[in-house]
């Protein structure tokens, strides 16, 4: 770890933990927490805490400003211009050039005023500040900090002074994919398991006072606070093994690689939270790969986390009230987008579902398998031909399709397969994968140009292998 340093505008530091100066009962106390934090910057409020009045008391009796880094920030500024006549104050009268840019919205929440923060990030840039911004955690303000010239972005991981923790682990996973600058979470840090967390995510580093000043024993929390961003920091550059039996997410990944284009989350014994919340992982991840995610029946899920669509089971609301669903909500930008698919039972089923307005179906289950046995007898291959030869929009096979039997199924006609068990089971999923690719529809299609191009088109919207998980 030694040659782990926190480098900011070019200046190296050994603790990636950033304090502050505020809410303690005195200076001495302040001096002590810092030096039981083992912080190597220090940030003052200027409007707040007298560093430029010597015959007055003054914080720097206690901070050394040869031994800590004075980061001067504008905590009680609501405008730009407030900021940066603050800003400015602090380099007349301490010399200051590196500052914590901090620009409120709102005195009840302290959340930042993102377009006053844009303007005076591009004045105090402009002027020669280094600047490290605080803001909050959308990804797009985040990167326009960075375009713009800070030197360091500080998403808020929670209201400050909450003591929330972090509240949104994915849009800040999001933000240190597309960063090139340090990202350092500030804000909402409440006790030690929440530094860490935000370490372990791989955030440059941490900055808090709350979480620290504000405990029944500041001083020993501080240590406890240098403890947790030192042992997140550790544990995420080594990399934290896998969970017992094969993560979730690690199968996904695999099939992923492999070329599969549509997985649908069925967790039904989830709660809507934890379903909330693997619903984000899936859609970092399948993102990554260009791949599209349906929520299976949530449609709240599937608008909260993004996803690119629903499945719905034949007993569920109808597709065409889906569809107004998703055009009336307003965090979807594209609503025509949107997949939505209808499990279907019987050739009547999967007509109504195509008259609803379905996008696509799965119809089945079409051999037996465990976990389609309460939908009674298979349907066999010669009922999914007949849906096959009537229904215009995308069929796939389901329930106890493997790669043994896929040739089957796509000689009478049905677009594609849907699958959990032969996927999820395989010893090494990334090849059963590959290998169910070979066995493509293209194979089994009469010679028809009019029917090759038309598969063709299909290909470009939809995936010919559907992973369930």
């Amino acid at each position: 770890m030694l040659n782990d340093k926190l480098i900011i505008a070019g200046q190296e530091y050994s603790s990636r933990l950033l304090v502050g100066t505020g809410k303690y009962k005195d200076f001495e106390e302040t001096k002590r927490a810092i030096e039981a934090s083992g912080a190597e910057i220090v940030t003052v409020a200027v409007r707040r805490v007298n560093i430029t009045k010597r015959d007055e008391p003054n914080l720097l009796d206690y901070i050394d400003p040869k031994k800590y880094t004075i980061l001067p920030n504008t905590a009680g500024c609501y405008t730009a211009e407030d900021a940066i006549r603050t800003c400015r104050l602090a380099r007349e009268g301490g010399g200051w050039k590196m500052v914590k840019l901090e620009v409120l919205g709102d005195q009840k929440t302290l959340f930042p005023d993102i377009p006053a923060t844009l303007e005076a990030a591009k004045v105090l840039v402009k002027e020669g500040f280094i600047v490290m911004a605080y803001t909050s955690d959308d990804p797009i303000t985040a990167k326009r900090l960075e375009e713009m010239g800070c030197a360091a972005v500080m998403p808020l991981g929670a209201p400050i002074g909450s003591g929330l923790g972090i509240r949104n682990p994915y849009n800040i996973m999001i933000i240190l994919e597309n960063a090139k600058v340090p990202i350092l979470v500030d804000a909402g840090v409440g006790t030690a398991s929440d530094a860490a967390i935000a370490m372990e995510l791989g955030c440059d580093g941490v900055l808090m006072n709350t979480g620290i000043a504000g405990a029944k024993n500041p001083i020993l929390m501080a240590s406890a606070m240098k403890k947790a961003v030192e042992a997140g920091r550790e544990a995420f550059l080594a990399g934290r093994i896998p969970t017992l039996g094969r993560p979730l997410l690690n199968v996904v990944k695999a099939a992923l690689e492999a070329g599969v284009r549509i997985v649908q989350l069925r967790e039904k014994a989830l709660s809507g939270n934890d379903l909330f919340n693997l619903a984000m992982e899936l859609r970092l991840l399948t993102r990554k790969y260009g791949a599209r995610l349906l929520i299976n029946d949530r449609i709240d899920i599937a608008i909260a986390a993004e996803a690119d669509g629903v499945h719905l089971g034949h007993q569920s609301i109808a597709a065409q009230d889906a569809r107004r669903a998703f055009e009336s909500s307003s965090l979807i930008p594209h609503p025509s987008s949107f997949l939505i698919g209808v499990s279907t039972h019987s050739l009547e089923e999967a007509l109504q579902a195509q008259s609803d307005g379905a996008d696509f179906i799965t119809f089945g289950p079409v051999y037996f398998t465990p976990s389609k046995a309460a939908y009674g007898q298979p349907v066999g291959t010669d009922k999914l031909k007949e849906a096959a030869e009537v229904v215009n929009i995308p069929i796939y096979a389901l329930g106890g399709i493997r790669r043994e039997n896929i040739e089957d199924v796509l000689r009478v006609g049905c677009y594609g397969v849907a699958m959990i068990s032969a996927i999820m089971s395989a010893d090494d999923v990334k090849k059963e994968s590959e290998d169910i690719f070979k066995v493509h529809p293209l194979s089994w299609l009469p010679a028809s140009t009019k029917l090759r191009r038309r598969l063709k088109w299909l290909q470009q919207r939809y995936s010919s292998v559907f992973f369930l998980i």
